[in-house]
């Protein structure tokens, strides 16, 4: 890992997910209704390590990782029969406290690009996933869930491909029209929970693009904010990101039909992107997804590629006198490895 910026330094002192809010405290479990579970596993075959309980129905259970559409093991697994899963082209899933090491470490041993949207570790992630595509990998952090009662809720959300509402809207800024052909996906990371009065789903994606004496690299973060639970609406999203390289260009969007008023926030020159997403419709109260994209240009394509980011969420409970809120926070330094073996360093 490379020696880390003072920005970098300054937010990784945040560590966790869960701010507290008026009258609120971090998340829990007993306050949440359990929503429908494992619609997306029906029909898929998988493999559950003996460690593992996971109750689930109308699945095909297999004996061996490599023949399955998902292995689900458990965090005390060694990384080369997570990494083996990986090569077989089979989704893993790793359960427990230390979920996020063990992936990372297959993921690294797989040998293909991959990254994570945040550093930061809580006892909270105790389900992650690792999605393998031809050239790179996708990794799905899930917080905060109850095992083995929400595990397959988790496990049906690794079949999700969701997060991209924004990725037709043309106002977003892209690279020079000469690079922009050759742009490359480097992975896609997402953080998704549920809390009390709702839940979020955040992805990061990255695209690289290369040129005779500079790289592009396109940011494009999209974060959905849901809320109905409790009394509570959703409120407010706030993307931030900061960058050791220069940044070319950012711009944002919501998807029209949502209604959501978007606020610039910060100094574009300090190489910061900071925008905040407030809705104006009812129906946007009760969900909406920002978008943010953000595109940076260096001599050389870093390793690994990091910026400080952080996704800040807000829910709202209209009171008679006072407004209660609820804050959710993921912050940390995103980590993107670009292997060699990828076409943008051939």
């Amino acid at each position: 890992m490379p020696r880390r910026s003072r920005r970098a330094l300054l937010a990784a002192a945040v560590t966790g997910f869960a701010g507290v809010a008026a009258g609120c405290g971090a998340p829990s479990n007993s306050s949440r209704t359990a929503e429908s579970p494992a619609r997306r596993l029906r029909g898929k075959s998988i493999f559950v390590a003996d460690a593992v309980t996971i109750r689930v129905d109308d699945v095909r259970r297999v004996n061996d990782p490599t023949d399955a559409d998902l292995a689900v093991f458990a965090a005390t697994e060694d990384e080369e029969t997570v990494r083996s899963a990986l090569a077989a082209e089979t989704i893993v899933a790793v359960v427990g406290e230390d979920a996020r090491l063990t992936v990372e470490r297959a993921c690294d041993a797989d040998g293909r690009s991959y990254g994570f949207c945040s550093d930061s570790w809580s006892a909270d992630m105790n389900v992650v996933a690792a999605v393998p595509h031809s050239t790179r990998l996708e990794t799905h952090v899930y917080t905060d869930v109850s095992v083995p009662d929400e595990l397959p809720w988790a496990l049906g959300e690794t079949f999700s491909t969701g997060g991209s509402d924004c990725a037709g809207i043309d106002s977003l800024a892209a690279v020079p029209a000469n690079a922009a052909d050759s742009l490359t996906p480097v992975g896609a990371s997402r953080i998704r929970s549920r809390t009390r009065p709702g839940g979020f789903d955040r992805w990061d994606r990255v695209q690289v693009a290369t040129g005779p004496k500079r790289a592009w690299l396109v940011l494009e973060t999209t974060a959905t904010i849901v809320g109905g639970r409790d009394g509570f609406d959703a409120d407010t999203v706030r993307l931030v990101d900061h960058f050791d390289q220069r940044l070319e260009g950012v711009d944002t969007a919501a998807h029209p039909a949502d209604k959501v008023e978007i606020r610039t926030r910060g100094d574009r020159s300090e190489d910061a992107a900071d925008h905040s997403f407030h809705p104006t419709s009812d129906a946007a109260h009760r969900s909406f997804t920002a978008c943010q994209r953000a595109v940076v240009t260096v001599p050389e394509l870093p390793e690994p590629f990091s910026y400080t980011a952080n996704g800040r969420f807000r829910w709202r409970n209209p009171g008679f006198f006072d407004d209660d809120h609820w804050h959710h926070h993921t912050p940390g330094q995103a980590m993107w490895y670009l292997r060699p073996s990828d076409p943008f360093r051939r």
